[in-house]
């Protein structure tokens, strides 16, 4: 499906710039909650209270939070080498 448009490139630019798109994706209100940490399927706040997440991210799914398996591989792969593209081979 094509979207057609009459705004000229300069005119889209100018909307964009009124309306940036951090506004325009605000879908829903952050809680007052600032969370701290997590372990397994559990979230910790900033006044220590626990909160079982339900709103789990992708890898949270399979993996929960802060397992000490990835914790570790992530520690030792940035400890050797954090930022390699796709452009090159890397252990």
């Amino acid at each position: 499906m094509t979207l057609a448009t009459t705004l000229s490139p300069a005119a889209h630019s100018a909307a964009f710039e009124r309306f940036p798109v951090a506004s325009l994706m605000n879908v829903t209100q952050r809680p007052p909650a600032v969370f701290t940490h997590g372990r397994g399927s559990w979230l910790w706040d900033s006044e220590g209270r626990a909160y079982l997440d339900l709103v789990q991210g992708w890898a949270v799914n399979t993996l929960g939070h802060a397992p000490s398996a990835i914790a570790t591989a992530l520690a030792e792969q940035a400890g050797r080498l954090v930022q390699a593209g796709p452009g090159f081979y890397n252990d």
